[in-house]
């Protein structure tokens, strides 16, 4: 079989957001944040919730921002560490930060959906003994676990990988070497299946892997001058089956 591994991404891929803006999602975790807040309150570790939460947001975009262009990701705890840092705070154990993280991502859950055809496609990959892998770019590696865990979605995966275990963004070449090292399998027998353009297509193709783009309405990262195409384009992922059917017939 000249492709026998699939490498997926997660958000608009195998699962949706309805009625996804940027502001909207950002809102969502705004939600999670005064969680957050409260739960620092609660333990008397922060007494400033509105300057607390100011400041996060600021640090937050600003890391948001950087890993579009440098693809460097900055994790939720280095947001939550600037933070402390710039407020003078004293530093919070490993136990209570990642409490807090926790309750930050919280609220994610109830916003993302699992796609419908996104088990169907992963149990027949798994029935003809496809190797699939995960690779999303998120700043919270147990974050991604739940989702998956929540939308009984682990089961189906050799390898979850993130950008926030990895420390490098999609479309950084190494994020892609890493999941396909942990899934031995090289990228000239690989195919990524994603719905950005730029993170996704193009950072899969650089280093010779094959390319399915899942189509949305949007696009998050800038893709002025980039210049790629996909190997397919799609709007349901059932249709990657014959797709893949027909390159390892071909």
């Amino acid at each position: 079989m000249k492709y026998n591994t699939i490498i997926f991404d997660l958000g608009f891929t195998l699962l949706t957001f309805k009625n996804f803006t940027l502001k909207r999602y950002f809102k969502t975790l705004d939600q999670g944040l005064d969680q957050l807040i409260q739960f620092l309150v609660d333990k008397k570790i922060i007494f400033d919730p509105t300057i607390f939460k100011k400041t996060f947001k600021k640090f937050r975009i600003r890391n948001f921002q950087r890993a579009l262009t440098s693809y460097k990701e900055s994790t939720t705890m280095d947001t939550l560490s600037q933070t402390f840092e710039s407020l003078n705070l004293q530093k919070l154990s490993p136990k209570v930060a990642h409490q807090a993280i926790m309750l930050y991502h919280s609220t994610e859950g109830a916003f993302w959906k699992i796609r419908s055809s996104a088990k169907p496609v992963l149990q027949e990959l798994r029935a003809k003994n496809f190797k699939i892998g995960l690779l999303s770019n998120a700043p919270y590696h147990s974050g991604i676990k739940f989702l998956m865990d929540s939308n009984n979605l682990t089961q189906y995966f050799d390898v979850i990988a993130t950008s926030a275990q990895i420390g490098f963004c999609k479309p950084d070449k190494r994020t892609f070497e890493y999941v396909l090292n942990k899934i031995q399998s090289k990228p000239a027998h690989s195919i990524m299946v994603g719905d950005d353009l730029k993170n996704d297509i193009y950072g899969a193709q650089q280093i010779g892997m094959k390319a399915i783009y899942i189509k949305k309405n949007f696009e998050i990262t800038p893709t002025e001058g980039l210049n790629t195409s996909p190997d397919k384009a799609i709007t349901d992922l059932m249709e990657i089956i014959p797709i893949i059917n027909e390159w390892n017939n071909s």
